[in-house]
């Protein structure tokens, strides 16, 4: 049981808030958030709040 929780909150570490997918080519900003390079880019152009 303890294992089914370590690998869902590791999971949940490795998922970008965006896409909800498993990180691609992971980016952090200054601020410590973390998501996939091409979902904060497109977030950027779109100048989408996440």
């Amino acid at each position: 049981m303890a294992e089914s929780s370590a690998l869902e909150e590791l999971q949940s570490e490795l998922t970008c808030p965006v896409c909800l997918e498993l990180f691609r080519d992971p980016v952090i900003l200054e601020c410590g958030h973390h998501f996939c390079q091409v979902c904060i880019i497109q977030c950027w152009e779109a100048k989408v709040v996440v």
